[in-house]
C-alpha cells in the first residue's frame, strides 16, 4: 500500500504510512477508553465527597439534600451553610492568586494546559460549598476535572490538536453523564453543546463511548434511577390538554429564562477577580504586578515590579531579568496588569452564606443546587403562592451566590426555577381552565423545566434530554435489552416514549421561537433607540470592557445578552446610590431593631413599622441623592445652569498629562459627563453642555437616577426588614432571634455595601473601610436595641416579661 500524504499546519505535506495511521488511531481510541474510565471514576469520587460532607455538615447523607437538611436542627443548618461560605471564600481567595492560575474549560479547548492540582482543588471547593448548603450548581465540578483528565491524556499519548479539543469536550460530557447517570444527555453536550454540532464520526463516536462507560463506571456509586421519582408517564399517548399546555408554557419559560440569564450576568459583572486589576493612572512604585507578556509565540503571565512611574509611561522589571521595560498607556492597556488578590470574596461570600442560612431556618428548599426545590415543585407540596416566593427567592439567592465569587454552574438551579415556574402557571390553569388543563401535576412542571434550560443553556437538545433522564421518562432499561434479545413487546408497550418527548419537544420549541422572535424585537428597538440617541464613545468603552467569558461553560455571552447594557449610571449617580443605600439601610435598622426590642412578641406590629421605615428610607434617599447632585458634586455646582468649555491645556494642567484628548484615558469626572451625553469633543476643545440644553436626555437621565436612588434606599432598609417578613423563626416564639437575624443582616449588608462602591474605578480596595462600616451598623443596631428595650421596659409599661396583658397593648398602640 502506498504512503498517506497528510498536510501540516505549516502548509508542508508529511508522508504518512498505514502503519503509522493505525498506530495514531489507536492511541486516539486507547485515550477515549481510558477517558470514560477515568471519568467515571472521577464520578465516583465527587458523589463520594459530596456525601462525607453532608454527613459533617448536616450528620446524615441518606435520602435528598431535603430530607437532609430538615432532619438537621435549625442552629445546624445556619452554620453548616455559613461554614460553607466561609471556606470557600477563604480557599478561592488563596487559590486564584497562586501561580499558575486557574484554567477553563474553553482556554482548555482553544490548546491551553489546565494544571491538575489547581483544576482538582477548584472542583473539590464547589462540590464542598454546594453539598454544605451553597445555592449554585454543582455540575462544573466534574466536568472540569474530566476536561482536564482528557487534555492529560491526549498529552500522555501524543495525539493531534484536533483530537486533543475532541478528548476535552468530551469531558465535559462524560463528566456530566457520570455525576448524574445520564449518558444520552452527556454525549449530546459534547457534540451540542460544545462542538456545536460537529456530527463527524471522529466525535460522535468518542462522545458516546466516553458519556456511556462514564455512567457505567460511576453507576457502581451514582444512582441511576432518575433524579425525579414521578410516574412513567412517557408510556401513555399524549393527551390534547398536554399539548395545549406545552403551546403555553414554552414562551412563558423562555421570558423567565432570559429574565435568569440576563439577571446571572449582571451579577457576573460585581464578581470578584482573581486579581485586582492596576490601572494606569493608580499604578504606584514598588507595587508587584502580573503582565501579559508573548514569549515563544505563547502569552504567558510574569510577575514584575515598578520601579518608576510618569505621566506618560510605567517602568517595569520582571523577575529574574536584569533589564527593564517601558510601558505606555496602550501597551500597559494590553498587558492586562493584575495586582494584588481581589479581597472583596472573603466579605460578599460569607455574607451571602449568612442569608441563605438564616432564610434556610423556613426555606430549607432553597439549600443546595436546586434537586429539593424541584422536587417540593414537581409534587406540588406547596401552595402556588409560596412556590412562587420559593422562585424569586431561589433566582435571588443563585445569583447572589455567583456574584459573591463562588465558580459554579446553573443547570440545576434553571431545573428548579423551571418546575417552580410550571408548577405556579400550571396550577393556575388547572384552576381557570380545569376541562382544557392536564391532571398530571408532574408532567406539566417537567416540560416547563424542559423549556427553561433549553433557553438558559442554549442548547436545545441537550436541555430536553436531560429532563427526560432526570425525571426518568425515557424508554427503560429492560424495554431496551429485550429489545436486543429480539423481543419487542418492551418497545411497543413504551410508545417510544412519545406521551413525554412530544409536549416536550413542542414546549422547546416554542421557547426557542419565542426566544428568537424576541431577541429580533429588542434588536430592532435597540437600532432604533440608537439612531434617536447614539451612545458616547465613553458608553462604549464601559460597555465592551464589561462583556466578559463566565468561568463557566454554560454562561456564555449569547446574543441576547447584548442589549443589557442600555442603562449605564455616571460615576456620580453611582456614588449617590450608595449613600441612598447606606442611608436607608441605617435608618431602617435603627427603627426596626428599636421597635423589635421594645416589643420582641409583637411580631406582624414590628413588620408593620418596618415597612414604614422603608418608605421613610425612601423618602430620604430622594432628599439625599438630590443633595449630592445639585449641592455637593463640586463638577456641578454651577452645571444645570451653565456651560463650560475646557480647553486641552486647561484639562492638562488638571491631569498633568501632555496626550491629546482623544487618545488620553479621561478622568472619572469627564467620564460621569460623557455617560451622562454632556460632553463634546471638538479639536482642542472639551465641551460641558448644560443639561438644559439636552433637555430630553437629561430630565430621563435625571429619573433614571432618582429611580435608582429611591431604589437602592429601599433595598438598603429591606435587609433589617427581610427576617420579619420571612417569618424567621415565629413558629418557636423567636422575637429575639429574629431581632438578632435583622440586626445581622443589616450589618452584613453594610458591608457588601461597602465593598461594592469599591467596585468603582477611582476608590482603592480597602478592607479596613468595609470593616468600619460593618463596624459603624453594629454600633448603631447597638444603640437601637438598648433604646428600645429601655423605651419598652420603662417608657411604654412593662414588657411580655412581666405582664402579658400590658405587652397587648404596646401591640395594639404600635400597629
Amino acid at each position: 500500500m502506498e504512503p498517506l500524504e497528510q498536510e501540516t499546519g505549516q502548509g508542508n505535506k508529511q508522508t504518512q504510512t498505514w502503519k503509522e495511521r493505525v498506530v495514531k488511531q489507536a492511541r486516539f481510541g486507547a485515550a477515549v477508553v481510558l477517558h470514560g474510565v477515568g471519568t467515571g471514576i472521577i464520578g465516583i469520587f465527587i458523589a463520594l465527597l459530596i456525601r462525607n460532607v453532608q454527613e459533617i455538615s448536616y450528620g446524615d447523607d441518606h435520602g435528598g439534600f431535603l430530607e437532609i437538611a430538615v432532619q438537621a436542627r435549625p442552629w445546624r443548618r445556619i452554620c453548616a451553610v455559613f461554614a460553607g461560605g466561609v471556606f470557600g471564600a477563604v480557599t478561592w481567595y488563596w487559590l486564584r492568586g497562586v501561580d499558575p492560575s486557574i484554567v477553563s474549560v474553553e482556554e482548555s479547548l482553544a490548546g491551553a494546559w489546565m494544571p491538575p492540582h489547581v483544576t482538582i482543588v477548584n472542583a473539590m471547593i464547589q462540590d464542598i460549598v454546594v453539598a454544605s448548603g451553597g445555592s449554585f450548581g454543582r455540575e462544573a465540578a466534574p466536568r472540569e476535572i474530566a476536561a482536564m483528565w482528557g487534555g492529560a491524556l491526549a498529552w500522555l499519548l501524543d495525539v493531534a490538536d484536533k483530537e486533543r479539543k475532541v478528548l476535552v469536550a468530551c469531558g465535559t460530557g462524560a463528566g456530566l453523564a457520570a455525576v448524574y447517570s445520564v449518558p444520552i444527555s452527556g454525549t449530546l453536550y459534547t457534540v451540542e453543546h460544545v462542538l456545536k454540532w460537529d456530527l463527524s464520526a471522529g466525535s460522535v463516536v468518542p462522545a458516546v463511548v466516553t458519556s456511556f462507560l462514564a455512567t457505567w463506571v460511576a453507576s457502581w456509586v451514582v444512582e441511576d434511577t432518575g433524579l425525579y421519582a414521578m410516574p412513567r408517564y412517557s408510556y401513555e399517548w399524549p393527551s390534547i390538554a398536554m399539548i395545549v399546555w406545552a403551546i403555553m408554557i414554552g414562551p412563558a419559560s423562555a421570558g423567565a429564562a432570559v429574565l435568569f440569564r440576563r439577571l446571572v450576568k449582571a451579577v457576573e459583572k460585581l464578581k470578584p477577580h482573581n486579581r485586582l486589576q492596576v490601572k494606569f493612572e493608580e499604578a504606584s512604585v514598588g507595587e508587584s504586578v502580573s503582565l501579559l507578556c508573548q514569549e515563544n509565540f505563547k502569552e504567558v503571565r510574569k510577575e514584575a515590579e515598578i520601579i518608576n512611574v510618569s505621566s506618560d509611561e510605567i517602568i517595569v522589571k520582571f523577575e529574574n531579568e536584569a533589564s527593564e521595560v517601558d510601558y505606555d498607556l496602550h501597551n500597559w492597556v494590553a498587558a492586562e496588569p493584575e495586582g494584588a488578590r481581589d479581597w472583596k470574596i472573603l466579605v460578599a461570600m460569607p455574607t451571602v452564606s449568612l442569608v441563605l442560612g438564616i432564610m434556610a431556618h423556613d426555606f430549607p428548599t432553597l439549600l443546595g443546587n436546586g434537586r429539593a426545590l424541584a422536587e417540593v415543585a414537581i409534587e406540588r407540596q406547596q401552595n402556588p403562592g409560596f412556590l412562587g416566593m420559593l422562585l424569586f427567592l431561589k433566582a435571588g439567592m443563585t445569583a447572589a451566590a455567583i456574584g459573591s465569587g463562588a465558580a459554579g454552574g446553573i443547570l440545576t438551579p434553571s431545573v428548579a426555577l423551571g418546575a417552580t415556574l410550571g408548577a405556579v402557571i400550571g396550577e393556575a390553569f388547572q384552576a381557570l381552565a380545569p376541562s382544557l388543563a392536564p391532571q398530571h401535576d408532574q408532567s406539566m412542571s417537567v416540560v416547563g423545566a424542559a423549556a427553561f434550560l433549553s433557553v438558559t443553556m442554549n442548547s436545545p437538545v441537550t436541555g430536553l434530554w436531560l429532563l427526560v433522564e432526570f425525571s426518568a421518562q425515557g424508554i427503560r432499561r429492560d424495554d431496551l435489552l429485550l429489545l436486543l434479545k429480539g423481543d419487542f413487546s418492551g418497545i411497543i408497550l413504551s410508545k417510544l416514549a412519545v406521551g413525554m418527548l412530544v409536549p416536550m419537544t413542542i414546549a422547546v420549541l416554542g421557547a426557542q421561537l419565542a426566544l428568537k422572535y424576541g431577541a429580533q424585537l429588542a434588536e430592532y428597538a435597540s437600532a432604533e433607540a440608537v439612531k434617536k440617541a447614539p451612545a458616547s464613545p465613553a458608553l462604549k468603552r464601559q460597555t465592551s470592557a464589561r462583556r466578559k467569558s463566565s468561568w463557566d461553560i454554560d454562561i456564555k455571552a449569547t446574543d441576547d445578552d447584548h442589549h443589557d447594557d442600555d442603562a449605564v449610571l455616571d460615576e456620580v449617580t453611582k456614588a449617590s446610590c450608595y449613600a441612598c443605600f447606606r442611608a436607608g439601610l441605617l435608618a431602617n435598622t435603627f427603627v426596626t431593631v428599636g421597635i423589635a426590642a421594645a416589643a420582641p412578641a409583637c411580631h406582624e406590629e414590628d413588620i408593620q413599622v418596618s415597612m414604614g421605615g422603608v418608605l421613610v428610607a425612601a423618602v430620604l434617599g430622594l432628599c439625599v441623592w438630590s443633595y449630592m447632585v445639585y449641592c455637593s458634586a463640586e463638577s456641578r455646582k454651577d452645571g444645570f445652569t451653565q456651560m463650560a468649555s475646557v480647553t486641552e491645556e486647561s484639562v492638562d494642567a488638571t491631569t498633568g498629562s501632555n496626550q491629546p484628548y482623544s487618545e488620553r484615558t479621561t478622568t472619572p469626572l469627564v467620564q460621569a459627563l460623557e455617560s451622562a451625553g454632556t460632553v463634546s469633543e471638538t479639536p482642542g476643545e472639551v465641551t460641558v453642555f448644560s443639561p438644559k440644553l439636552h433637555k430630553s436626555h437629561s430630565w430621563s437621565h435625571l429619573a433614571w437616577g432618582a429611580g435608582s436612588a429611591i431604589l437602592c434606599s429601599a433595598v438598603g432598609a429591606v435587609a433589617p426588614l427581610a427576617p420579619w417578613t420571612l417569618h424567621i423563626w415565629q413558629d418557636q416564639g423567636g422575637g429575639i432571634t429574629a431581632l438578632v437575624a435583622s440586626a445581622s443582616l443589616a450589618v452584613a449588608a453594610s458591608a457588601c455595601g461597602a465593598a461594592a462602591l469599591l467596585l468603582r474605578p477611582k476608590h482603592r480596595s480597602q478592607l479596613m473601610s468595609v470593616l468600619l462600616e460593618a463596624l459603624v451598623t453594629a454600633s448603631l443596631a447597638g444603640l437601637a436595641t438598648a433604646a428600645g428595650f429601655a423605651w419598652g421596659k420603662f417608657g411604654a409599661g412593662p414588657l411580655v416579661f412581666r405582664d402579658p396583658s400590658s405587652a397587648e397593648k404596646l401591640c395594639h398602640m404600635l400597629s
